[in-house]
């Protein structure tokens, strides 16, 4: 497909929430990249129960 639709937003949300763990353990990073990461991650993390809602209650 050429455009992001709702049946791939799981696997994005789990693939930038592992992208952001990598960076908050790496102890060689830069702890303004790690505190920015981390802050990226509560974010996500905000949203993720709504993916396992149905489609209508995710839309509104």
């Amino acid at each position: 497909q050429l455009y992001p639709t709702i049946t791939f937003s799981v696997a994005i949300y789990n693939y930038l929430l592992n992208k952001l763990e990598d960076i908050i353990d790496d102890i060689i990073e830069e702890p303004t990249i790690q505190n920015a990461a981390n802050a990226a991650k509560l974010k996500i993390l905000k949203y993720y129960p709504y993916t396992d809602r149905h489609i209508y209650t995710i839309a509104t």
